[in-house]
């Protein structure tokens, strides 16, 4: 409030930190108390979240100068940006193991995660509201393309990570995958070993003459 004062000298000065902004110096003729409002456009930028803006005043008059002044702490929002997929121990595994996918990015307000899996074509929802995926332990059906997608009320961006689970590998056994050919009991491998399980392959039909199963040679009897 301006007291009855004739003339009134006002200096305003705004501050951003300790960064001074904007000076304004004028007199106020009135004769009777007010109240005076003061305006700064600021533009901000990300790197002013948790800045203090500050305005101060000082009246000077022919009696003894008073001062004011009023702070507050900039809160910029934004969309996400960046984000970071860490799999730990790694993005291939052997099953059994535990594995955490975490997804990290930076926005404000936070973002919401939520973790989908690409199957048949089609996302399909796995977690939501965490921004670690557990699995554990994982499963060979684990193995695929996940999806992290984070958004907030400003905007929304995804990233996707390929995930591994192999096998454990047996004395005297083969690997399997999805496009694997298991062999039947006595079929023989080269090196004279002897594969276990049903004779089959992906198309379900007879399995003939010479093929290769994770990197080792096979016969079978046609």
């Amino acid at each position: 409030m301006v007291p009855k004062v004739y003339p009134a000298h006002v200096e305003v000065e705004w501050l951003k930190g300790t960064t001074v902004l904007k000076t304004d110096s004028f007199y106020d003729y009135t004769e009777e108390e007010t109240a005076m409002n003061f305006t700064y456009e600021l533009t901000p930028e990300l790197r002013d979240s948790g800045q203090e803006l500050t305005c101060r005043v000082q009246l000077l008059t022919e009696n003894q100068p008073r001062k004011a002044e009023g702070t507050l702490t900039l809160q910029v929002h934004y969309a996400p940006t960046g984000i970071d997929i860490t799999a730990e121990p790694s993005a291939t595994v052997r099953e059994g193991q535990d594995v955490r996918l975490t997804c990290a990015a930076d926005s404000s307000p936070a973002a919401r995660i939520v973790w989908s899996k690409l199957s048949a074509g089609n996302w399909s929802v796995v977690a939501e509201d965490r921004a670690i995926l557990h699995l554990s332990p994982a499963l060979f059906g684990d193995t695929g393309m996940y999806r992290c997608e984070a958004s907030n009320k400003l905007g929304t961006i995804t990233k996707g990570v390929e995930f591994h689970v192999q096998d454990h590998i047996h004395p005297g056994e083969a690997t399997h995958s999805s496009s694997m050919i298991i062999l039947n009991t006595g079929d023989q491998c080269l090196d004279d070993t002897t594969i276990v399980g049903p004779i089959s392959n992906n198309d379900g039909g007879a399995l003939e003459g010479y093929g290769e199963l994770s990197g080792v040679k096979t016969t079978t009897s046609p």
